[in-house]
């Protein structure tokens, strides 16, 4: 989840520890338990897991909110070139 959300980023080890720093530092600072992932218990844990997973929804409807607008944009354009200018006022209705 983590990954596709682009908190943490795929590579190396080097860039497996930084990884772990990076999660660590974000369950201090934002999560739920205030503390490194190491450091949690197993209900802790579980409380952090459900964190990322609410995390993961919003960011999946996020992306999905993007690729709708960009399909209304490709539509608005077509309408344009067509010079079909109600269908594409209708559509920037719905871009916004």
């Amino acid at each position: 989840m983590a990954y596709e959300m682009g908190i943490i980023v795929p590579g190396d080890q080097s860039e497996k520890a930084m990884n772990i720093a990076k999660l660590d530092a974000f369950c201090k600072e934002r999560g739920t338990v205030k503390k490194a992932i190491s450091a949690q218990s197993l209900k802790e844990v579980k409380r952090t897991a459900k964190q990322f997973e609410a995390m993961y929804k919003k960011h999946e409807e996020k992306q999905d909110i993007k690729l709708k607008i960009q399909a209304l944009e490709g539509y608005l354009q077509i309408f344009i070139k067509h010079e079909e200018y109600e269908k594409a006022a209708d559509t920037k209705k719905l871009i916004r």
